[in-house]
């Protein structure tokens, strides 16, 4: 009985070790395979989705760098469940856009695009919406891109 306690206990915490563990996954799954841009508002905010709209008019491209949308709005917003070509993409949890707000020190409400890199270290910030071309400058300047633009065939 004290065997089979101690195993349920044991249990218990890793349950709940994971738990508290899981929304970090989300950004623990890209690390090294994508550059996740992180969007952070409100669905009623018209930056979120100013944002997201200079992302999918470059679609291929970002995908060309690897780059992978994160939402954390508040709710989910029907366009971008829209057809059409569209960047890598992932709509947080609420658990998760908690726990990314809260690594990134970002308030809650509070609008904000956070550019990752493949190593996992915060690359770009911003409180407005940033352009394509300013994206694709700070990516397109990174040694791991660099690397591989060098080793991509022609």
């Amino acid at each position: 009985m004290k065997t089979s306690a101690t195993a349920l206990l044991v249990t218990a915490s890793a349950v709940a070790t994971g738990a508290q563990q899981a929304p970090q996954d989300l950004l623990a799954d890209l690390h090294h395979l994508a550059r996740p841009v992180l969007i952070f508002g409100s669905a009623g905010d018209a930056r979120v989705n100013e944002q997201y709209s200079a992302l999918k008019d470059h679609a291929a491209e970002s995908n060309d760098r690897q780059m992978h949308v994160i939402l954390l709005c508040d709710t989910p917003l029907p366009q971008f469940q829209d057809g059409g070509a569209k960047p890598e993409m992932s709509v947080a949890t609420l658990a998760e856009q908690q726990a990314l707000r809260k690594r990134f020190h970002v308030a809650p409400e509070a609008f904000a695009v956070i550019l990752v890199g493949k190593d996992g270290g915060e690359k770009l910030r911003s409180d407005r919406p940033v352009t394509w071309e300013r994206l694709q400058s700070t990516i397109d300047a990174m040694p791991m891109r660099q690397q591989e633009m060098r080793s991509k065939p022609q």
